[in-house]
Protein backbone atom coordinates (compact mmCIF):
# COMPACT_ATOMS: atom_id res chain seq x y z
CA UNK A 1 0.00 0.00 0.00
CA UNK A 2 1.35 3.34 -1.01
CA UNK A 3 0.77 5.84 1.80
CA UNK A 4 1.71 8.85 -0.29
CA UNK A 5 -1.24 8.39 -2.64
CA UNK A 6 -3.84 7.20 -0.15
CA UNK A 7 -6.43 9.68 1.00
CA UNK A 8 -6.64 9.80 4.76
CA UNK A 9 -9.68 11.63 6.12
CA UNK A 10 -8.99 14.12 8.88
CA UNK A 11 -10.72 13.47 12.18
CA UNK A 12 -14.32 14.76 12.57
CA UNK A 13 -13.24 17.37 15.11
CA UNK A 14 -11.15 19.11 12.45
CA UNK A 15 -14.18 19.31 10.14
CA UNK A 16 -16.25 20.68 13.02
CA UNK A 17 -13.66 23.38 13.72
CA UNK A 18 -13.66 24.41 10.05
CA UNK A 19 -17.47 24.63 10.02
CA UNK A 20 -17.53 26.78 13.16
CA UNK A 21 -14.85 29.04 11.73
CA UNK A 22 -16.80 29.50 8.47
CA UNK A 23 -20.00 30.22 10.44
CA UNK A 24 -18.24 32.77 12.65
CA UNK A 25 -16.77 34.51 9.63
CA UNK A 26 -20.22 34.77 8.00
CA UNK A 27 -21.72 36.14 11.25
CA UNK A 28 -19.02 38.82 11.53
CA UNK A 29 -19.58 39.92 7.92
CA UNK A 30 -23.36 40.10 8.43
CA UNK A 31 -23.10 42.04 11.70
CA UNK A 32 -20.67 44.51 10.17
CA UNK A 33 -23.01 45.08 7.23
CA UNK A 34 -26.02 45.50 9.57
CA UNK A 35 -24.14 48.05 11.73
CA UNK A 36 -23.28 50.10 8.63
CA UNK A 37 -26.93 50.09 7.52
CA UNK A 38 -28.07 51.06 11.04
CA UNK A 39 -25.60 53.96 11.14
CA UNK A 40 -26.87 55.23 7.80
CA UNK A 41 -30.49 54.82 8.95
CA UNK A 42 -29.91 56.74 12.22
CA UNK A 43 -28.15 59.59 10.43
CA UNK A 44 -31.05 59.76 7.96
CA UNK A 45 -33.57 59.85 10.81
CA UNK A 46 -31.57 62.49 12.70
CA UNK A 47 -31.40 64.69 9.58
CA UNK A 48 -35.14 64.44 8.87
CA UNK A 49 -36.45 64.52 12.45
CA UNK A 50 -38.47 67.72 13.09
CA UNK A 51 -37.39 70.15 15.79
CA UNK A 52 -39.36 69.81 19.04
CA UNK A 53 -42.23 72.27 19.48
CA UNK A 54 -41.66 75.35 21.61
CA UNK A 55 -42.99 75.65 25.14
CA UNK A 56 -45.80 77.92 23.92
CA UNK A 57 -47.47 74.87 22.33
CA UNK A 58 -47.38 72.71 25.45
CA UNK A 59 -51.11 72.56 26.18
CA UNK A 60 -50.66 70.22 29.12
CA UNK A 61 -49.08 73.04 31.15
CA UNK A 62 -52.40 74.90 31.08
CA UNK A 63 -54.21 71.67 31.96
CA UNK A 64 -52.00 71.29 35.03
CA UNK A 65 -53.11 74.74 36.21
CA UNK A 66 -56.78 73.71 36.23
CA UNK A 67 -58.41 72.09 39.28
CA UNK A 68 -58.62 68.33 39.22
CA UNK A 69 -61.90 66.92 37.91
CA UNK A 70 -63.75 64.88 40.53
CA UNK A 71 -66.29 62.07 40.47
CA UNK A 72 -68.21 60.85 43.49
CA UNK A 73 -68.92 57.15 43.73
CA UNK A 74 -71.62 57.51 46.35
CA UNK A 75 -75.02 59.10 46.68
CA UNK A 76 -76.41 61.22 49.49
CA UNK A 77 -78.46 59.16 51.81
CA UNK A 78 -78.22 57.29 55.03
CA UNK A 79 -77.15 58.62 58.39
CA UNK A 80 -73.90 57.55 59.99
CA UNK A 81 -73.88 54.21 61.77
CA UNK A 82 -72.13 53.45 65.07
CA UNK A 83 -68.37 53.76 64.54
CA UNK A 84 -68.77 56.35 61.80
CA UNK A 85 -68.18 60.09 61.90
CA UNK A 86 -70.97 62.34 60.61
CA UNK A 87 -69.73 64.56 57.80
CA UNK A 88 -73.10 66.14 56.98
CA UNK A 89 -72.09 69.36 58.76
CA UNK A 90 -69.19 69.58 56.32
CA UNK A 91 -65.41 69.69 56.50
CA UNK A 92 -63.15 72.63 57.27
CA UNK A 93 -59.47 72.34 56.35
CA UNK A 94 -57.04 73.74 58.92
CA UNK A 95 -53.65 74.17 57.26
CA UNK A 96 -51.28 73.29 60.09
CA UNK A 97 -48.49 71.79 58.02
CA UNK A 98 -45.63 74.31 57.62
CA UNK A 99 -45.36 75.44 54.00
CA UNK A 100 -42.80 78.26 53.80
CA UNK A 101 -42.05 77.62 50.11
CA UNK A 102 -45.71 77.36 49.06
CA UNK A 103 -45.34 73.88 47.55
CA UNK A 104 -48.65 72.75 49.10
CA UNK A 105 -50.67 75.61 47.61
CA UNK A 106 -52.05 73.52 44.73
CA UNK A 107 -52.73 70.48 46.94
CA UNK A 108 -54.70 72.62 49.42
CA UNK A 109 -56.58 74.32 46.58
CA UNK A 110 -57.51 70.98 45.01
CA UNK A 111 -58.61 69.60 48.38
CA UNK A 112 -60.79 72.70 48.87
CA UNK A 113 -62.28 72.32 45.38
CA UNK A 114 -63.05 68.68 46.09
CA UNK A 115 -64.74 69.46 49.41
CA UNK A 116 -66.89 72.09 47.67
CA UNK A 117 -67.70 69.71 44.80
CA UNK A 118 -68.74 66.98 47.25
CA UNK A 119 -70.96 69.51 49.05
CA UNK A 120 -68.98 68.96 52.24
CA UNK A 121 -67.94 72.59 52.71
CA UNK A 122 -69.31 74.06 55.91
CA UNK A 123 -68.13 76.68 58.41
CA UNK A 124 -69.16 74.65 61.44
CA UNK A 125 -68.00 71.35 59.98
CA UNK A 126 -65.57 68.75 61.21
CA UNK A 127 -61.99 69.99 61.13
CA UNK A 128 -59.50 68.38 58.77
CA UNK A 129 -56.12 69.38 60.18
CA UNK A 130 -52.85 68.96 58.32
CA UNK A 131 -49.81 68.41 60.55
CA UNK A 132 -46.13 67.64 60.30
CA UNK A 133 -45.26 64.35 62.00
CA UNK A 134 -42.36 61.92 62.04
CA UNK A 135 -42.60 59.08 59.52
CA UNK A 136 -40.36 56.10 58.95
CA UNK A 137 -39.72 56.85 55.28
CA UNK A 138 -40.08 59.86 52.96
CA UNK A 139 -43.50 60.51 51.41
CA UNK A 140 -45.30 58.39 54.02
CA UNK A 141 -48.39 59.70 55.78
CA UNK A 142 -51.10 58.82 58.28
CA UNK A 143 -54.78 59.62 58.64
CA UNK A 144 -56.71 59.64 61.90
CA UNK A 145 -60.51 59.89 61.79
CA UNK A 146 -62.42 60.48 65.03
CA UNK A 147 -65.52 62.39 66.13
CA UNK A 148 -63.16 65.19 67.23
CA UNK A 149 -61.80 65.69 63.71
CA UNK A 150 -59.63 64.29 60.96
CA UNK A 151 -55.84 64.57 61.23
CA UNK A 152 -53.75 64.34 58.07
CA UNK A 153 -50.10 63.87 59.04
CA UNK A 154 -46.95 63.61 56.92
CA UNK A 155 -43.23 63.97 57.49
CA UNK A 156 -42.46 65.91 54.32
CA UNK A 157 -44.21 68.05 51.72
CA UNK A 158 -44.30 65.22 49.15
CA UNK A 159 -46.11 63.02 51.67
CA UNK A 160 -48.60 65.82 52.40
CA UNK A 161 -49.27 66.31 48.68
CA UNK A 162 -49.96 62.58 48.25
CA UNK A 163 -52.07 62.61 51.41
CA UNK A 164 -54.27 65.49 50.24
CA UNK A 165 -55.05 63.72 46.96
CA UNK A 166 -55.46 60.28 48.54
CA UNK A 167 -57.77 61.66 51.24
CA UNK A 168 -59.98 63.27 48.58
CA UNK A 169 -59.99 59.99 46.61
CA UNK A 170 -60.92 58.03 49.74
CA UNK A 171 -63.83 60.35 50.49
CA UNK A 172 -64.94 60.26 46.83
CA UNK A 173 -64.95 56.46 46.80
CA UNK A 174 -66.40 55.52 50.16
CA UNK A 175 -68.06 58.44 51.91
CA UNK A 176 -71.81 59.05 51.63
CA UNK A 177 -71.54 61.94 54.13
CA UNK A 178 -70.00 59.66 56.74
CA UNK A 179 -66.61 58.17 57.42
CA UNK A 180 -65.56 55.27 59.63
CA UNK A 181 -63.49 56.19 62.65
CA UNK A 182 -60.06 54.78 62.01
CA UNK A 183 -56.36 55.42 62.08
CA UNK A 184 -54.07 54.15 59.39
CA UNK A 185 -50.59 54.71 58.07
CA UNK A 186 -49.60 54.67 54.45
CA UNK A 187 -45.95 54.03 53.65
CA UNK A 188 -44.43 55.47 50.54
CA UNK A 189 -44.61 53.30 47.41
Amino acid sequence: MNLSTSKIKPPASTELRKAVLRGSLVAVVLLTARAAVAAVSMSTIDATWPAPPGEESWAFVEDLKNPLPFVLFWKDGSSPQPGQVDLRAGLVVQQGYPDEKGVLKTAYADLGHFIAFAKLAGEGGLSVTTEKAETEVPEAYSIEVSPKGIRLQAGDAEGMIKLAFDFAACVALFCPKRMATASWNCPSW
